[in-house]
């Protein structure tokens, strides 16, 4: 996978956007109060197998690599020759620790994943995009278990500044097999007011399958503001999927004993990353309103 610049997301100077995350006073990781949604696995869980066992490599950052240091989880006795990959990403001032537990889980299911820092804990979501796709060459170029890895085979995984990444990752680069957004954060094309008045972040080009997760009561990264409009915004001709989990915030995505995270990413990456049509049954028709969810949207033209 090559990692290619391009104008598609030209962002304002990062210097201004971080000022503005400062003023608005973006939380961060230390600042995590207790998740507000509760756990639940809306009967979807119990289709999963008992996990597989995992390897465990710790990678250095190095210069030249393109992001941070990272831990990579291969499972071991899957019966197959090549594994989907995956590389996971956390926010900001957030580090691996964040979506360790969702790392591990989305290994144990037979993926190969890579759970990364930034170079910079304030990196912007363009700055994580590109840091993202990095970790993605090197997974399939450079890594331990890269004879594991099919380039034509990876997807990424990002929470709030990399929920944006996320985004513009597949924006960016078509080659991408799926892109799951967390709580995502990121700026309208061509400012740096992530709360402007009359425009909200769009991703009118993105064709690989995209999951946008957010929370009813997120403050941060709005719902009716970022998640939802991001994901409307994607053609309908690219399947993609939007859930708002009920009285949720911001923090949600990280909580490990949520359910409905976990089984949302891994349904959808085991349909659109591993190829596996049975799993669609749980992105198309929408999942109902229930307990658990207050908004669903979906589309599955293939």
């Amino acid at each position: 996978m090559s990692v290619t610049r391009s104008a598609l997301r030209t962002r304002p100077v990062a210097v201004a956007a971080l000022a503005t995350l400062a003023l608005l006073g973006v939380p961060t990781a230390a600042q995590a109060a207790t998740p507000a949604h509760a756990a639940t696995a809306d009967g979807a869980s119990a289709h999963h197998h008992a996990a597989y066992p995992l390897s465990r490599y710790t990678i250095p950052a190095t210069d030249g690599s393109g992001f941070g240091d990272a831990t990579l989880y291969a499972p071991q006795d899957t019966g197959k020759k090549t594994l989907g990959a995956i590389v996971v990403a956390p926010g900001l001032k957030g580090t691996r620790s964040d979506l360790e537990w969702l790392a591990k889980d989305l290994a144990g299911e037979g993926f190969i994943v890579l759970n990364m820092n930034t170079l910079g804990s304030y990196d912007l979501p363009q700055q994580r995009f590109y840091e993202m796709l990095a970790a993605a060459k090197y997974l399939a170029t450079a890594s331990p278990v890269k004879d594991k890895v099919n380039p034509a085979d990876i997807g990424v995984v990002g929470y709030s500044l990399a929920g944006g990444g996320a985004l513009q990752a597949a924006v960016e680069q078509h080659g991408l097999k799926a892109a799951v957004a967390l709580m995502p954060y990121d700026f309208p094309a061509g400012t740096t007011d992530p709360y402007h008045p009359t425009q909200s972040p769009t991703y009118p080009t993105i064709t690989t399958p995209t999951l946008v997760i957010t929370g009813q009561a997120d403050t941060t990264a709005p719902a009716s503001f970022m998640g939802r409009p991001a994901c409307d915004s994607i053609p309908a001709s690219t399947p993609k999927q939007y859930l708002e989990l009920r009285g949720a915030d911001h923090f949600a995505a990280r909580a490990k004993t949520d359910g409905t995270v976990r089984d949302a990413v891994t349904n959808f990456l085991k349909a659109y990353l591993d190829g596996n049509s049975a799993y669609r049954k749980y992105v198309c028709p929408a999942q109902p309103v229930s307990a658990a969810i207050s908004d669903s949207a979906s589309s599955c033209p293939r």
